[in-house]
């Protein structure tokens, strides 16, 4: 999604741009697991392209909130291999915190272990494409 996008939408729901912030901060802080938050200067720097590349973790927030939630669509924007990976490392990071939140809400251990095994599979095939690409990341 592109800053005219953005607006476009933003302005469509009738939003301003500290409304969008404060959605966009909450679903980081909440969906998304981390503590971290956008400002509306963010936003409106990135509505006016004034930030050519803005964080993917940012864009995927911001995307989320506008009701836009696809996440090849969240990332087609993302430029750098280090973007994507950014990206694709927060959706391994919220999905790590929903199995936290649905080991303590199912109390179903079948449903648990299967989840858990669908994340490690995925954590793992994505960190082998990370080293094979050549990226580095911290954990």
């Amino acid at each position: 999604m592109k800053g005219r996008e953005i607006r476009l939408r933003r302005e469509a729901r009738g939003w301003s741009l500290e409304q969008l912030a404060h959605e966009a901060s909450y679903i980081i802080r909440k969906d998304f697991g981390i503590d971290s938050s956008v400002s509306w200067t963010t936003i409106q720097r990135i509505e006016t392209g004034r930030t050519k590349k803005p964080q993917a973790l940012t864009l995927a927030a911001i995307e989320k909130a506008l009701g836009h939630a696809d996440p090849v669509d969240m990332c087609a924007s993302c430029e750098k291999l280090e973007d994507v990976v950014e990206f694709a490392l927060g959706a391994v990071q919220s999905l790590e915190a929903g199995l936290v939140i649905l080991d303590e809400r199912c109390k179903d251990a079948a449903v648990i272990r299967q989840v858990s095994l669908e994340i490690e599979a995925a954590t793992t095939d994505l960190r082998a494409i990370v080293e094979t690409c050549g990226v580095n990341v911290d954990d």
